[in-house]
């Protein structure tokens, strides 16, 4: 069953300094309950190892520009098909992220729970992206 996650999250900074920060990609673990290491690029593309909960999967990142960053999961991870797309617009207060996640649930997982975690663990993460980002 597809899975399609949004969550949104304001800042009180320029969106060029929330898309620098999460372009960092060996830091993310700063905000993620996850360890990244960056992988050598492939035909241009970012790429980096990521460490969570037992599972040890690849993502890459294919487009980073002043105000989008998306990526997927290239071959087998925690569950299938898993894309995401960040997009940052300015605001009158500095700027609105909102983060979207498809991905669907591998047989043995209910959607509902994967949905519920995948929902929690964003929702914390932005809340620590965004103190460490309006702190700037």
């Amino acid at each position: 069953m597809a899975i399609d996650i949004v969550v949104t999250q304001s800042f009180a900074c320029e969106p060029e300094i929330v898309l620098n920060t999460l372009s960092e990609h060996q830091h993310l673990d700063r905000f993620f309950n996850a360890s990244f290491t960056v992988l050598p690029s492939h035909a241009h593309y970012t790429r980096r190892q990521v460490s969570m909960l037992g599972y040890r999967f690849i993502e890459r990142v294919e487009q980073v520009d002043p105000f989008t960053l998306n990526y997927h999961i290239e071959g087998d991870g925690p569950v299938n098909h898993h894309c995401a797309s960040i997009n940052v617009t300015p605001s009158e207060t500095g700027c609105l992220l909102v983060y979207s996640i498809h991905c669907q649930a591998k047989w043995w997982q209910p959607s509902w729970l994967l949905q519920a975690i995948i929902r929690h663990d964003l929702t914390q993460a932005l809340h620590k992206l965004k103190e460490l980002c309006d702190a700037c």
